[in-house]
């Protein structure tokens, strides 16, 4: 069975609906975006944040990876990528 495409406009117009109806409308609505690095997560946040400002809602994005080792540490440390993503990106210690 193939991977089922999603439009970003499909994807908002589900966002602002679970807005809509979420029992307490006082509290914000808190969306997960998760997967392996590289994955798009940042661009596809970008694409989502954007259209929900074109419709007026106000969203706020942060990176959970920058609040559990920052980026120096992560990135162009001088080894091999993949020993970065997986010895660095985390590393809770």
């Amino acid at each position: 069975m193939g991977a089922m495409l999603i439009s970003i406009k499909d994807m908002v117009e589900s966002i602002i609906f679970q807005f809509s109806i979420r029992p307490n409308q006082a509290c914000p609505l808190i969306i997960g975006i998760d997967g392996l690095g590289g994955a798009g997560k940042t661009t596809l946040v970008k694409e989502i944040v954007q259209e929900l400002t074109y419709h007026n809602y106000q969203a706020v994005s942060f990176h959970l990876d920058d609040h559990i080792v920052e980026r120096k540490n992560r990135y162009q440390t001088g080894h091999e990528e993949w020993y970065e993503y997986y010895y660095l990106q985390w590393d809770f210690t």
